[in-house]
């Protein structure tokens, strides 16, 4: 990290409402303070915590970091650091103990607004990895009454989930936070497919047992009945009976992303037309049976098996959301890997909240096209950018085209706005299978809901879109 011209080497643990939290691996030398706090006066305004290396672990990157901070509170503590004119040795090491223990890790960037979340989803690969947390930043809104609270937590349906919230107190954030991560662990092991359950049934298990009826919580019953909709309101685009046929292209996408010589990149190949044609005989949504009053769901053919990648996540954001808010939650971010669900507005300002559109160019995921308001609202942006492969040259996109069995090319992200993440996570994966005009067109069948489209150079939105969306400066 440099800060005002000092380098200071640090890994970048998490970025949470537009503010990047920084972990010092050590700190500089006490000669090299000196001689940069002799000739600056510098004001932190960002939280921080420099540690060293061995002493508290820090948040595995959710994706490639920046070497820069966004200053998150510019409202906040301000430090300054008088100039030394003597060249006292003690004095120089007393005016590097204030520095170190005033955190100095604070510098502005012009990437991001602060108070700005991004929906970008952090795919982590196929495997979950270890949950871990950071701990809280909290931030005085109100001396009284409210403060700012913020976190972040990995595992849940194999990604980064950020919350962002306002509470009384710690002891409240606690209770919430721990209320979101477990029941996000829950709604990611009923809806697995790779993982078996550590109790009772889940969709792995309904596939494993295709044939036969699995009995399954109401809310796996609850998942499945929304796809059957999903299905039949977005004329087919999206189908969770594919199973057959993404399994194939997962598998084609693990190998190719796990291998690292020149012959094992060789040994990686496609699909074969003969497989996805046979495969595609088994995706027959009408096979997919919900029986409510035994509780069960039955796949009726053998072969075939379920995926709810392009719903899943958005309907547990969606139910976590609505819980957290039926549990006295009224300001608040719940970012879910990309699903962002928003609660109230932002009560520090009084204003909605400011939710980042991904530019889909920059593949480090620090760039924004601009910022969306949203109050009670979620945004949700797929994009060729997440989960995809690369082989011979051409890179392929985890979004297959019903249509032709190969991964879509209409467009480079999509972005929508809606009343909820389980209508904003399909309509993202909808719209990226189809023309823009033909997405246009569906989503007058969605009152509500609006896009935006990335095509190349080209940026196209819908008026509703346009009326809370402000580009980036």
């Amino acid at each position: 990290m440099k800060h005002n011209g000092l380098m200071i080497p640090h890994t970048a643990s998490a970025q949470l409402d537009g503010a990047q939290e920084l972990k010092c691996t050590h700190l500089p030398s006490a000669d090299l303070l000196y001689f940069h706090t002799k000739y600056i006066v510098c004001s932190s305004y960002a939280y921080s915590s420099c540690k060293n290396r061995d002493s508290t672990s820090y948040m595995p990157s959710a994706r490639n970091a920046s070497s820069f901070l966004i200053a998150a509170d510019a409202k906040k503590s301000s430090l300054k650091i008088i100039l030394l004119r003597g060249t006292s040795r003690l004095a120089a090491l007393l005016l590097c103990a204030i520095v170190v223990l005033s955190l100095l890790t604070a510098c502005g960037s012009t990437n991001r607004p602060s108070d700005t979340v991004t929906t970008d989803s952090t795919p982590s690969g196929d495997t979950a990895p270890i949950s871990t947390s950071t701990a809280p930043v909290s931030t005085v809104v109100s001396p009284d009454e409210w403060q700012r609270f913020e976190t972040s937590f990995v595992g849940p349906f194999d990604t980064v989930t950020q919350l962002i919230l306002f509470a009384e107190n710690e002891v409240a954030f606690e209770r919430y936070c721990d209320q979101a991560k477990e029941e996000l662990w829950r709604y990611h092991e009923w809806f697995t497919i790779y993982d078996d359950p550590t109790t009772g049934e889940n969709l792995k298990t309904v596939n494993d047992r295709a044939g036969t009826p699995v009995t399954c919580p109401s809310e796996i019953l609850d998942l499945i009945e929304l796809g059957i909709q999903d299905y039949h309101g977005s004329n087919g685009r999206v189908n969770i009976a594919m199973g057959a046929v993404l399994s194939l292209w997962h598998d084609t996408r693990v190998s190719a992303n796990a291998a690292e010589t020149e012959q094992e990149k060789k040994n990686v190949r496609l699909p074969s037309d003969a497989a996805l044609h046979k495969a595609v005989k088994h995706t027959d949504i009408e096979d997919v049976v919900v029986d409510r009053e035994a509780g069960t769901i039955l796949l009726r053919n053998p072969a075939m098996s379920i995926d709810v990648g392009a719903i899943a996540k958005g309907y547990a954001a969606e139910q976590v959301a609505l819980h957290l808010k039926e549990s006295g939650l009224t300001s608040a971010i719940l970012n879910v890997g990309g699903n962002v669900r928003t609660i109230g507005g932002n009560i520090a300002t009084g204003q909605p909240w400011k939710v980042g559109i991904r530019d889909p160019k920059d593949l480090s995921g620090q760039s924004i096209l601009g910022v969306v308001a949203s109050t009670d609202l979620s945004v949700v942006t797929s994009g060729h950018y997440e989960r995809f492969f690369t082989l011979e040259g051409r890179t392929y996109s985890h979004i297959i085209d019903p249509d032709t069995l190969y991964p879509a090319d209409y467009c480079e992200s999509v972005s929508i706005l809606a009343q909820d993440s389980a209508t904003a996570d399909l309509l993202s994966t909808v719209l990226m299978l189809l023309t823009i005009e033909e997405g246009k067109s569906l989503l007058e069948n969605f009152p509500g809901c609006d896009a935006l489209w990335v095509d190349g150079d080209e940026i196209t939105m819908t008026e509703g879109f346009r009326a809370v969306y402000q580009e980036k400066n």
